[in-house]
């Protein structure tokens, strides 16, 4: 019975060599292509990922390098001033609640970024729900419950959040919101 290395292959150049060495000519090729081109697919050198904690990471200065922080959990882009978590870039939707307490031009903050689209829902009683867009006029929200503009509902879409008005904000009531982002 033959084996691999009882055969024989063909180079280019018309010489015979046991299969064995091909290994040779393998890492030979490899070493010529990483040498010629500076390329090698495995994550070491220039290619490779930075990553580790906080306190690691270093000093912002290449605008758009990735850093994967162990610590948080979170991929972070240098913006060549300072680090910040790439999710803020691409968060889309957020879902949440709050309890309402009765006052008008109450801020609700934290979620990440500046909605384009907001839906407020109450969780209990028969309070109306309403939904704002980017583009709707100052103060003005969609009140579900008979399908008119109301002033009272979601006042404004902030940076980092937004901000309802009384009817949106009923003393000990929750309210469910889902907020979007289009792409930036």
């Amino acid at each position: 019975m033959t084996t691999l290395a009882d055969l024989d292959v063909t180079k280019p150049d018309g010489a015979t060599e046991p299969v064995a060495v091909l290994d040779d000519y393998e890492r030979e090729t490899k070493l010529a292509i990483i040498t010629s081109f500076a390329v090698e697919h495995e994550l070491s050198g220039p290619h490779k990922f930075l990553s580790g904690n906080t306190a690691a990471r270093p000093v912002p200065s290449i605008v758009n390098r990735l850093y994967i922080n162990t610590q948080t959990k979170t991929i972070q882009i240098d913006d060549g001033a300072a680090w910040t978590d790439l999710i803020h870039y691409y968060t889309r939707v957020k879902v949440g609640t709050y309890t309402g307490d009765g006052t008008s031009a109450k801020a609700i903050t934290g979620i990440g970024f500046s909605p384009t689209y907001l839906q407020i829902i109450p969780m209990t009683g028969t309070n109306p729900a309403f939904a704002k867009g980017f583009d709707f006029a100052a103060g003005d929200s969609h009140k579900f419950s008979d399908n008119t503009t109301d002033i009272a509902g979601i006042k404004t879409l902030d940076a980092d959040g937004f901000t309802i008005d009384a009817s949106a904000n009923v003393n000990t009531v929750v309210y469910q919101y889902i907020a979007f982002r289009d792409r930036p």
